[in-house]
């Protein structure tokens, strides 16, 4: 794989991966759930038709935009053909507990993969905000007070 590439996509990326530090028992998870281009856990994976490689779906589509080559897989295989993740690993995936994001703001949850993205969207009590004028994050439950403050 291109590691000029993987570098220069890992600097553009957001925040919101998921790494081993934040899944419980993370360090006795094989390789396998993490993907080859952002190093996390895999999240709304897919697949290469022809090397059967998995990758996040935004992580794929954003080094295919970044590669601006023959749209080739980033193992070299051939072109680079979509498939969805197998249902068993998809599976595999639903099984893995995951530490909330907003950990140190106080959330102590604990989910499953299939039910991380709703809570750390839109029922954590620790969501955040970032306060456009001193760039901090703010909890949302205290922004209105945050932000009138002068």
């Amino acid at each position: 794989m291109d590691e000029h590439l993987t570098s220069q996509y890992n600097s553009s990326m957001e925040g919101g991966d998921i790494d081993r530090d934040r899944i419980i028992d993370g360090h006795l998870l094989p390789d396998e759930y993490f993907c080859p281009i952002c190093r996390c856990l895999l999240w709304n994976p897919c697949s290469c038709a022809s090397c059967q490689h998995l990758f996040c779906q935004k992580c794929i589509h954003t080094w295919l935009e970044y590669s601006k080559s023959d749209k080739t897989c980033p193992f070299r295989c051939q072109s680079y053909d979509e498939r969805r993740c197998p249902p068993l690993f998809h599976s595999l995936l639903s099984r893995v507990k995951i530490q909330c994001r907003n950990a140190s703001f106080g959330c102590s949850e604990v989910l499953a993969y299939d039910s991380l993205e709703r809570h750390e969207n839109v029922e954590c009590k620790y969501l955040t905000r970032t306060c456009p004028e001193c760039m901090k994050l703010i909890l949302v439950s205290e922004f209105t007070e945050h932000i009138q403050v002068p």
